[in-house]
């Protein structure tokens, strides 16, 4: 997986492929797209908690099993 920020999107590969893309600063779609990326199987959640993203464990398990009321951050 690589992430390349280009005029102002950021853009996801997986392999070669464009995976998913958002404008950069839309935190909703980094939510989305890691998660997704996660959910789907092309990263773990250990690979995401390391540098250079080190999203704290609890805000991934939060943004894969999201509580009603509880937004994901």
């Amino acid at each position: 997986m690589a992430i390349l920020e280009k005029d102002g999107q950021a853009i996801y590969f997986v392999g070669g492929d464009n995976y998913f893309s958002h404008p950069v600063g839309d935190d909703a779609g980094r939510r989305f797209a890691l998660t997704s990326l996660m959910e789907n199987g092309h990263v773990k959640a250990v690979e995401l908690e390391r540098p250079p993203l080190c999203i704290p464990h609890r805000t991934l398990m939060n943004c894969r099993f999201p509580d009603p009321g509880r937004e994901c951050r």
